[in-house]
């Protein structure tokens, strides 16, 4: 969102900033919902994969719920990370921009 606000020659009114911020929102849901159903579907996801015989050793089981729970935690952070930002920027504050990296 702070692109879009900041970026050379594009105007946005008030219309179209709740549109992107409801957007923003809706997707922020999405991915803590998606972030949940992973955890909630790892224990089937496993006994299915164990069935296969290339996952049948206790390494690669051990790599695949590692797997799994990485892929669950990253979709849950990047979820409340994005609703986070929109309750503040609802709030009136404005989201953390990106950091600048040129010196």
């Amino acid at each position: 969102m702070y692109f879009y606000r900041h970026a050379p020659g594009i105007v946005m009114d008030e219309r179209m900033r709740r549109v992107l911020a409801s957007g923003q929102l809706a997707w922020g849901i999405l991915l803590v919902l998606a972030g949940i159903g992973v955890f909630v579907r790892i224990p089937t996801a496993l006994e299915r994969l164990r069935e296969l015989p290339a996952f049948q050793s206790a390494g690669a089981a051990l790599f695949m719920k590692i797997s799994f729970f990485l892929m669950g935690v990253i979709l849950l952070g990047g979820g409340i990370k994005k609703i986070a930002a929109q309750y503040r920027i609802a709030k009136g504050g404005e989201a953390e921009p990106p950091q600048d990296t040129d010196a």
